[in-house]
C-alpha cells in the first residue's frame, strides 16, 4: 500500500503498534513521526511496518495504552496490602522497613553487574522519592507519613510493599516522559526483571501481616516518652556539673 504525507496511520516498533503521521516519503521508506513524542524520535521506516487498517495494540502517550503486566504474586501482594491498609481493623506497614527500597534496589543492581543497571536503579529511586508523598499512600496512611516526614528520604524509609505500588503506577508516569518507542520497550523488559527479583525473594523482602495502627501509634507515643525522659535526664546531669 502507498501511503501520502499527512497520512495518519500506524507503525510497528518491536511487535507493538504505535499512531504517527507521515512528514515525508522516499525510495527507501517513509519519514513518520510518532504523535505525542519529541520530534527527536522522528524516524525513517519501511512500507512493511506501517499499516491502517486495525486499531493499534499500544498507543503512546495514553496511560491506559501502557501495560506493565504484575507477576500473579505481586498482585496478590497488592490486594493484600489494600485490605490490611484500608479495612478495619486498619494496619500500617511499621516504618523503618528491613529491606527499605533503597536496599532492595542495590540487590538487585549488584546482582546485574553491569553500568546500564545502575542508571535504572537510580531513576527507580528518583520516582520513588518524588512519588510516594505524592501518590503511593492511602489516605489511612497519611497521619503515619507524617510522623516521619521531617528530612525524609523515602527510599530509606519504605520498603517492599510501598515499591510495587510504584510499579502499578508506572503508567501514569511514563506518559510524563520523552521515552521513545525503543526507550520504552527496554524500559519494560528491566522493570520486568525487576518484578521477578521481587518474586524470588518475596519472604524476604514483603510482609505478610501489617501492625495495628493503633499499637504503632502507642509504641510511637512511649519512644517519644522515653526521648523526653532521657533529655530531662541529660539536662540534669548538665546542670549538676555546672553546679559542682
Amino acid at each position: 500500500m502507498l501511503w501520502a504525507v499527512g497520512d495518519e496511520i500506524e507503525c510497528q516498533v518491536e511487535g507493538e503498534w504505535y499512531p504517527v503521521k507521515i512528514l515525508k516519503c522516499g525510495k527507501g521508506g517513509y519519514l513518520v513521526h510518532f504523535k505525542g513524542w519529541n520530534a527527536r524520535h522522528d524516524a525513517w521506516v519501511e512500507a512493511s511496518r506501517l499499516k491502517s487498517d486495525e486499531p493499534p495494540a499500544k498507543r503512546m502517550r495514553e496511560t491506559a495504552r501502557i501495560k506493565l503486566p504484575l507477576p500473579r504474586e505481586l498482585k496478590e501482594q497488592l490486594v493484600s496490602d489494600w485490605e490490611q491498609i484500608t479495612l478495619e481493623p486498619r494496619k500500617w506497614v511499621p516504618l523503618p522497613r528491613s529491606p527499605t527500597v533503597r536496599e532492595i534496589v542495590e540487590s538487585f543492581v549488584l546482582a546485574k553487574r553491569e553500568q546500564r543497571w545502575h542508571t535504572f536503579g537510580d531513576a527507580i529511586l528518583e520516582y520513588f522519592n518524588k512519588a510516594l508523598p505524592k501518590i503511593l499512600l492511602y489516605r489511612y496512611e497519611r497521619e503515619q507519613f507524617d510522623r516521619v516526614k521531617s528530612g525524609l528520604d523515602a527510599s530509606g524509609v519504605y520498603g517492599a510493599e510501598h515499591l510495587v505500588r510504584l510499579f502499578a503506577k508506572l503508567p501514569e508516569l511514563l506518559v510524563m516522559t520523552n521515552l521513545g518507542p525503543q526507550d520504552l520497550q527496554q524500559t519494560k523488559a528491566k522493570l520486568a526483571d525487576f518484578c521477578k527479583h521481587l518474586v524470588k525473594n518475596k519472604s524476604a523482602f514483603f510482609l505478610p501481616t501489617y501492625e495495628l495502627r493503633e499499637k504503632l501509634l502507642e509504641d510511637d507515643d512511649d519512644e517519644d516518652d522515653d526521648d523526653d525522659q532521657g533529655r530531662r535526664r541529660r539536662r540534669r546531669e548538665e546542670e549538676e556539673e555546672e553546679d559542682s
